[in-house]
């Protein structure tokens, strides 16, 4: 009986690991929400590790979508950009952290840093844009 919950424990966590997405599935889902899409590969292109970037806008909302070489190299990007984030945030402020998440909410903004194997999706955006910010970010799995 043990081994039959573990082997169902085992399967269910692998169903349900969060899967990275490409280029195109990141541009329909933001397209289908309103934003446009512009390539930011020429801003990145001294950065070797990043194979592809792109900005979704719309209403003041930026969302950033890397594409690296391999998990090195995005999870080195994560906690980069996870330092950033950080040096906003005072004892005030809430945040929330998983393994591969993390959220900053202030009085003023809401910044987002989360990563999905060798993807990677970066906001920085008003606190007005939470809510618009997360659905946006649960479309996209992330």
């Amino acid at each position: 009986m043990k081994k039959i919950i573990i082997i169902c424990l085992l399967l269910l966590t692998i169903g349900c690991a969060k899967k990275s997405i490409s280029v195109d599935k990141f541009k329909s889902t933001v397209r289908s929400e309103g934003y446009y899409v512009i390539s930011t590969e020429e801003q990145f292109s001294q950065y070797k590790y990043i194979e592809s970037s792109l900005m979704a806008r719309k209403d003041g909302v930026g969302i950033e979508f890397y594409i690296m070489t391999d998990e090195e190299n995005t999870k080195a990007f994560y906690d980069y950009n996870k330092d950033i984030i950080e040096a906003h945030k005072t004892k005030y402020d809430t945040y929330k952290e998983t393994k591969t998440k993390y959220v900053l909410e202030t009085d003023e903004k809401y910044m987002v840093i989360s990563y999905i194997k060798n993807t990677c999706i970066y906001v920085d955006t008003d606190i007005k844009n939470k809510d618009k910010v997360n659905s946006i970010i649960k479309k996209l799995g992330y």
